[in-house]
């Protein structure tokens, strides 16, 4: 289906695991004493009810050598629905090493989530073997029971699956002639929470990683209308909502109106609250600045010094453009390492190595 051919068995998986959960179930007699006096395995068959209601109905002995005995079980699955409250992000995937290649990479995306819906139906000539069947088999329900279904697909996925008991229903035919086969049917109705996943893929491995950044010039400057909202003092002047909301983020900054009330006037911030983007100057501005009032406000950039970039020097590089390059590292006894000069080649590491990380930050300031 859309150009893809592929099938992980998982359906055929579900039904063996369903099947295995009751294929070693025993009866016994006893004897005039209460001693066993005999062990009976139970079969097992894949087949709906009807099919074997009509072997016993046309051989109520069983007489004819056809390998059939009582009591025994069977069950088939009966239908499948989506299960939408189990649906997980479809962008999620599981992935592995490739198996044909240390540079690839095999992965699935998320399983679409699907209830099956299972019948088990117990058949009993009387009731002391068919109760005694079905008490081996509800214990283990407290409404569910987990197995777990492995290698579900190529990546070798193994999945967690809840097998719900939902209904029980007894059904005894003794009505009618007294050649007429007496039949004691139980019908156990079980959801088993099973996942489907999609074909497997394969893709490269990334394992060289470039980050190219921008440090800032050690100044910058920022044009604004005032607001108002101070406190009515010509010493301070409420910013623009655009500004910084971190505490005296200007301050050493100079401010001057070019424009409206109070053209002209400038001072250097010494205090700036970034919750109310109150600017404090150290001299008073002609009059209080209004929303008419245009400021220009040149700062230094924090952003502008970059400390502890390489080793233990700092470093201040204004205006340039540098790079942090990551790749993984792995030593030749299989140890995670950060250090590259210890590290093997990169084509000997696989995707599923347990490695660690190479980083290397070079700073590259402009010339002149």
């Amino acid at each position: 289906m859309l150009g893809t051919t592929f099938s992980h068995e998982a359906i055929r998986s579900y039904v063996v695991a369903f099947g295995t959960l009751f294929n070693s179930i025993q009866i016994w007699r006893k004897n005039s004493s209460g001693i066993k006096s005999q062990t009976i395995d139970v079969p097992l068959s894949y087949a709906p009810k009807e099919k074997w209601l009509a072997r016993m109905n046309q051989d109520p002995n069983l007489d004819i050598n056809a390998g059939i005995i009582l009591p025994r079980l069977s069950y088939e699955l009966v239908s499948m629905v989506y299960a939408p409250d189990r649906k997980l992000n479809t962008m999620q995937r599981s992935s592995v090493s490739a198996p044909t290649s240390n540079a690839h990479s095999s992965y699935a995306w998320s399983p679409v989530p699907y209830d099956f819906f299972f019948t088990l139906f117990v058949y009993a000539r009387n009731n002391r073997d068919a109760s005694m069947i079905v008490e081996q088999i509800l214990p283990f329900f407290t409404p569910e029971f987990t197995v777990t279904v492995r290698e579900m697909t190529d990546l070798n996925i193994n999945v967690d699956v809840p097998i719900i008991l939902n209904n029980i229903n007894k059904e005894e035919t003794y009505e009618g002639s007294y050649d007429q086969l007496r039949s004691i049917v139980w019908t156990l109705d079980f959801t088993l929470k099973g996942v489907l996943y999609g074909p497997v893929r394969d893709s490269k491995i990334i394992k060289k990683a470039f980050v190219d950044f921008f440090i800032p010039s050690s100044t910058e400057t920022i044009t604004g209308n005032a607001q108002l909202g101070t406190d009515g003092t010509t010493s301070q002047i409420r910013l623009a909502n655009t500004t910084s909301a971190v505490d005296n983020f200007y301050v050493g900054g100079t401010i001057t109106i070019i424009d409206g009330t109070a053209k002209t006037s400038a001072g250097a911030i010494t205090a700036y609250k970034g919750l109310s983007k109150v600017a404090t100057v150290g001299n008073n501005f002609s009059v209080l600045p209004d929303t008419t009032s245009k400021y220009s406000l040149t700062y230094i950039n924090p952003l502008a010094t970059a400390t502890n970039i390489t080793g233990d020097a700092a470093t201040t590089a204004a205006n340039a453009v540098s790079r942090i390059y990551t790749q993984p590292g792995l030593t030749s006894n299989n140890t995670p390492t950060s250090n590259l000069s210890l590290s093997i080649a990169l084509s000997d590491i696989n995707a599923n190595d347990d490695y660690g990380f190479i980083q290397t930050i070079t700073i590259y300031t402009p010339s002149g």
